[in-house]
């Protein structure tokens, strides 16, 4: 009989797996979002799809959503192409012209000026209300010139343009909790930036077009004591921020480590596999066998509708308390609660450990497994490099060696070895993260928590209080099967019929592989005599015993 209650499929579109849409029309919060402009970048990716949806159902006048141009396909296509599926499935059944509300303007973070034409530039400064800058390039690997222009240089564009905007209100900035990871405990203010961030970009931009050899010999004594050239970015590009909001009403979100949604607006949606999501599908197929992380470092997740729903709070708080000061004459006082910049979105103070993880997952994957798993899920763990580097050769490189060459005898494309490279790459750059563990204050999202109306509470949920992974697990690995490994509800009967099949191959491999062991230090104990010495001894300990 199964430990775990009926699943609600993620698929399952009723009202009983949405959010509760029994909220009055007019809250604060959805009454301050009614027909205002919003600029958004990185509105195609995984959050940003979430921060459309939740606008939409706002009833935002306008969403302009800045997106690289794509060859052959018109920005109408690429709405009608991204903003469908069952994210969308409850905003359609309240507005079947949502698209009609999403501008698709064509530009690129890592180009001057964004990439923009100067009408569109001009209609954004005419009409926008709101800027969300929730694009970044999020690749731990990536060259941190590259990053630079991106992620740096590009919100400087983007703060430049808010300046000029006529009638903006705020600017909203998505940062990283670990933007500051060098430090233990993180606070929800400013901190020093590692080097001037105009300085860095002047230094990205004179070497770019040329060899990056010079960039990547000099980006570990650079960067240290930052991890990877992504977090880097991130706290040059806070100091950005910091010297704009002297100028511009702003805010900076600091999530933590984003893993699909809660429920809103569906169950346990998400559509990346970065992070902790890409982890759990390869544990669940059998393709990553061994992780480097300590086993009871907190994990500090967080579910990605309480990111998007924290953000559109802070937005709408920080507009509110300004209007309050002017409407009290008190523009000029600055209390502690008007100087509210930055939020952290972090989980909650009981955070499950990867132990915790690592064990729930696995007896839901043994519960719910996978179609399309490549061997039996058992991920192992370790926090020594040594070990961690002989248990790799061991369960990925020597079986993929072997599988590969059943693969181009077979005359199979696909080959394992390069993704394990991939995935070895990327475990390198994170295994930081999940070795060490962090406390962070969140006091400021707690008191706009506070602030909200019982309503707005439920229509925008951003209480990690009402997280519990243990009751959430299931309804998180439906979404992985889902959306992810893009499985059918309906084959839950052969994928268990699969899984005794590698059941018998897994425990078979490990009879032969234990019996050669077992014959490899039988023959090298008899090379150096050890056999002899210790029959010797246990004759003598009987002889003795007698």
């Amino acid at each position: 009989m199964s430990m775990y209650p009926p699943v609600v499929s993620a698929l399952d579109f009723t009202s009983e797996s949405m959010i509760d849409e029994s909220i009055p029309d007019s809250t604060p919060m959805k009454n301050f979002y009614r027909n205002k402009t919003i600029f958004l970048t990185g509105g195609t990716g995984f959050l940003g799809q979430l921060y459309v949806e939740k606008l939409l159902r706002c009833r935002v006048k306008q969403i302009y959503l800045l997106a690289r141009p794509k060859k052959n396909k018109t920005s109408i296509d690429r709405v009608q192409e991204i903003f469908v599926g069952p994210l969308f499935k409850k905003l359609n059944s309240i507005d079947k012209n949502y698209m009609k509300r999403i501008c698709l303007i064509e530009g690129d973070l890592g180009s001057v000026n964004l990439g923009m034409t100067d009408n569109q530039r001009q209609e954004l400064i005419d009409n926008v209300e709101i800027v969300l800058h929730a694009a970044a390039d999020v690749r731990f690997d990536k060259p941190l010139q590259q990053l630079c222009l991106s992620n740096v240089r590009g919100t400087r564009e983007i703060i430049t343009l808010t300046k000029e905007m006529k009638n903006l209100l705020v600017f909203a900035y998505i940062s990283t909790a670990y933007s500051h990871s060098p430090k233990d405990i993180i606070e929800e203010k400013f901190y020093p930036a590692p080097i001037d961030p105009d300085q860095m970009i002047r230094i990205a931009e004179y070497y770019s077009g040329q060899s990056t050899e010079i960039f990547e010999t000099v980006t570990t004594s650079l960067i240290a004591p930052w991890q990877n050239t992504y977090v880097f970015t991130k706290a040059l590009t806070e100091e950005l921020v910091r010297k704009a909001s002297f100028f511009v009403t702003t805010v900076i979100i600091r999530p933590s480590i984003i893993i699909a949604t809660h429920e809103d607006p569906i169950p346990a949606w998400c559509n990346n596999t970065y992070g902790l999501n890409g982890f759990l599908v390869a544990c669940g197929i059998g393709f990553m066998r061994i992780m480097l992380y300590a086993k009871d470092t907190e994990s500090n997740i967080i579910c990605a509708d309480f990111v998007t729903n924290a953000t559109l709070a802070v937005i709408w708080n920080k507009v509110n308390e300004i209007e309050r000061y002017e409407f009290n004459d008190q523009s000029n006082d600055q209390t502690e609660e008007s100087s509210d910049v930055i939020y952290h979105v972090t989980s909650k103070k009981d955070h499950l450990t990867y132990r915790e993880i690592n064990t729930t997952m696995r007896e839901m994957f043994e519960e719910y497994p996978s179609c399309n798993a490549l061997w039996l899920h058992r991920p192992n763990s370790t926090s020594c490099p040594f070990m961690y580097a002989w248990l790799t050769i061991l369960y990925h490189a020597i079986p993929a060696f072997i599988f590969d060459i059943y693969l181009k005898l077979t005359k199979s494309k696909f080959r394992l070895m390069p993704n394990y490279r991939k995935a070895q790459l990327f475990q390198m750059h994170t295994t930081y993260f999940m070795k060490k563990n962090w406390t962070f204050i969140d006091n400021n999202l707690k008191k706009v928590i506070a602030r909200m109306s019982p309503y707005d509470q439920e229509f925008f949920p951003c209480d990690v209080n009402r997280y519990d992974f243990k009751e959430y697990s299931y309804k998180y690995l439906w979404g992985l099967r889902t959306y992810i490994a893009k499985e059918p509800i309906d084959n839950l009967e052969a994928a268990k019929r699969k899984l005794i099949k590698l059941k018998i191959a897994h425990y078979s491999v490990l009879v032969v592989y234990y019996f050669f062991v077992g014959l490899f230090y039988y023959y090298l104990f008899q090379l150096f005599g050890v056999n002899t010495f210790l029959r010797n001894c246990l004759e003598y300990l009987l002889k003795f015993k007698r």
